[in-house]
């Protein structure tokens, strides 16, 4: 992930995740929605649509990171215009 400062060890988890790219992510939903979660795994998100407008359901495993389920396409149909932040600075 881009960020122009350090963030925070809360804010590590949820930057720095795993995005799990599927079809119909409101039919995964619903598959996981029906399965017990493990102990210490925080209750997932209802289903949105990010930035990039796809579909995503966020869960929390539990130290805290995020597993995104997301969409493979927009829900316009239409292509995720590229990022406007800055590349990253290269760390000798």
């Amino acid at each position: 992930m881009l960020f122009d400062k350090e963030p925070s060890a809360d804010h590590k988890g949820t930057m720095n995740h795993i995005c799990l790219v599927v079809n119909d992510v409101a039919a995964s939903g619903k598959i996981l929605q029906d399965r017990r979660l493990p102990e210490g795994f925080k209750v997932p998100t209802q289903m949105k649509t990010g930035i990039n407008r796809k579909r995503q359901i966020n869960y929390y495993d539990g130290d805290g990171t995020r597993i995104e389920i997301m969409d493979s396409k927009t829900i316009d149909g239409l292509p995720v215009p590229s990022s406007d932040a800055s590349p990253p600075k290269l760390v000798k």
